[in-house]
Parts: C-alpha cells; structure tokens; sequence
C-alpha cells in the first residue's frame, strides 16, 4: 500500500520538473557550443582554403613567370588540404550533410526511418572513436619522422585525421542526444528534415524523392504530373 499523501506526490512531481528542466538547460547549452564550435570549423576551413589557394598560385607565378619554383609550397599547400579535409568534415557533420544513401529509409514510416537514423549515427561514433584510438597511436608513433621539404614532424599530418574524426564523433554525438545544433540546416539532429543527407526522408513536402507531393486544402490529390502508387 502507498501510504504518501497529496504532499509527497506534489514534491514528487517538482522534483521530475526540476530535473526535466535542468536536463533541458543542459541540451540547449550543449547545443548551442556545438554551433560555436561549427562556426570555428567553418572559419578555420576558410583559412586553410585560402592558404592551399595562395601557395598553388604563388608557386604557378614564381615556376612560370619567374622561372624559379618555390620549393617549400607544394607540401604546404598539400598540408593545409589535408587539415582543411578534415576540419571541414567536422562542419559538414554538424550540419548533417555528409553523403548518405538513403534507398532503404525512403520506403518506410517515419517510425522506422527516425530509428534508422539513429541506429546510423551509433555505427558513425563507434567508428570515429576506434579509427580515433588506432590513430593517436599511429600519430605518437611517427613523431621522429619529419617531412622533407619543410622538416615537419609526420605526426602534424597524421594528426589531422585523428582531429577530425574526434570533431564527428562530438557532432554525431550531439545528434544522438536530441541537442540540435544552430548549425544543422534547419534540422532535427537524426538529419531528417529538408537540408540534411537524409533530407528525402521528409517525404511531406513537394518534390520529395519518395514522390509524394503535398494535397490540397479541399482534399484531392495534387496534380504533380506524377502517379502515386
């Protein structure tokens, strides 16, 4: 028998409100550094972009115009693309618009396709987190070996990867909590609104991959030009 009264049940319920209300304050906060965080990525990207881009035209202009290559711009520009692949993969994830092949979700309920989504993204973080623990060890490893032209220790390149498999893996994380974002365009963190790879999973609006277009307010069928099955 439960021998708590009106008082005990009232101070029940405040106790799950507030610890509803602390879990939410928690999500927003994560949520909003994860697009802080983004937002680093995206600039940092840019920069890189831009240094790849100087010292391939600077290299052109010294080898052909003045008939002297610069010999350390090669593998800078190749160094900033590997940091820039990286980094930037990290700001797609956010975003949640890596390539994805969504042949199977596109014929299921939404159900289904939001447990897809998350089944996903477990397989996504798993993978980071052991390419990431087989890589920190790879990149201690070549710490003596430097890069011939500008004397680099290796472990600077290969360290890359290892950074932006651990900048998914938080993003891909994030999305698996419920956090979204202010990145993600325009999206829920499973990736399943308009914007995100799996942006044909939304198969309420016109023109969707599953081509299901959206019925008029008197109740007939729109004209899409398409047959529905």
């Amino acid at each position: 028998m439960d021998e708590r009264g009106p008082m005990d049940e009232r101070g029940s319920i405040d106790e799950r409100g507030r610890m509803s209300e602390a879990a939410a304050g928690y999500g927003v906060r994560l949520a909003r550094f994860a697009g802080w965080l983004a937002g680093i990525e995206r600039a940092v990207s840019v920069v890189l972009l831009s240094i790849v881009v100087g010292c391939l035209s600077a290299q052109v202009i010294a080898r052909y115009v003045f008939g002297s290559p610069i010999s350390w711009s090669e593998e800078v520009a190749r160094l900033g693309l590997i940091w820039l692949t990286f980094i930037a993969s990290g700001f797609v994830t956010a975003r949640g618009q890596h390539l994805t092949v969504d042949l199977l979700p596109a014929g299921v309920s939404h159900g289904v396709r939001r447990r897809l989504d998350q089944v996903a993204g477990a397989v996504v973080l798993l993978t980071c987190v052991t390419l990431l623990i087989g890589g920190f060890r790879f990149v201690w490893r070549v710490w003596p070996v430097a890069s011939p032209g500008i004397g680099v220790s290796m472990s600077f390149w290969y360290a890359s990867a290892s950074f932006g498999l651990a900048l998914m893996a938080f993003h891909t994380a994030v999305g698996l909590l419920g956090c979204e974002s202010t990145e993600r365009a325009g999206g829920s963190p499973n990736g399943s609104s308009k914007g995100s790879p799996n942006g044909s999973l939304n198969g309420s609006s016109n023109g969707s991959p599953n081509g299901s277009s959206r019925a008029s307010s008197s109740g007939e069928p729109s004209t899409s030009g398409r047959e529905t099955t």
